[in-house]
């Protein structure tokens, strides 16, 4: 376990220290299609590596485009779920589990996909231009801006504060910009 993360590490940017953090943004960073990122849990960079099967785990989160909702748990690797890929962590099982369709049972919007939220506890489709996303999520394409409004996500060279605002999903410098190549992470888990 121990070599194979630390093969993880020099794929993820050539990291193998830790490193202090009091946010994200403090973290190494990795190309926008990486299979791993970092997360700042407690003070320190941990890895968290992106799953796309179903069974996967033990999960502690989901990835929705450019966004990340994690459970911040103290372990050397975290398991996402991709909802991109059609999987989510249900946090029940803590195992990636497959996205369910429009009008199944539901408790948060990532169990509805990449284009769905969870309205009145059913999957239902993601919100539209410019309805209020204060609380749910909105359709592929569209983002939840400054002031809690569905948006279009943003050209290359546009202005931009996170990765969700970029049809890239990579923001740099205030820019969206290209997504880099792909970098794998072979993390046995």
């Amino acid at each position: 376990m121990k070599w194979l993360l630390l093969v993880a590490l020099v794929a993820c940017e050539h990291e193998t220290h830790k490193v202090a953090c009091t946010e994200d943004r403090d973290c190494p960073h990795v190309a926008a299609a990486a299979t791993c990122s970092y997360t700042c849990i407690a003070g320190t960079c941990s890895l968290a590596v992106l799953e796309s099967h179903a069974g996967a785990g033990p999960c502690y989160g989901s990835k929705r485009d450019g966004t990340s909702i994690m459970k911040l748990v103290p372990q050397p690797v975290l398991v996402q779920c991709d909802v991109n890929a059609g999987v989510y962590c249900d946090g029940t099982l803590k195992r990636c589990a497959a996205v369910k369709p429009r009008g199944a049972a539901c408790s948060v919007d990532v169990e509805c996909g990449d284009d769905g939220r969870c309205a009145a506890g059913a999957c239902a489709p993601g919100l539209a231009l410019d309805e209020n996303c204060h609380e749910a999520a909105c359709a592929k394409g569209l983002f939840c801006n400054a002031s809690d409004r569905c948006e279009p996500r943003r050209a290359l060279a546009a202005a931009c504060v996170l990765d969700d605002e970029c049809v890239s999903l990579h923001c740099e410098r205030e820019h969206c910009v290209a997504a880099r190549s792909a970098i794998a992470c072979p993390v046995d888990h």
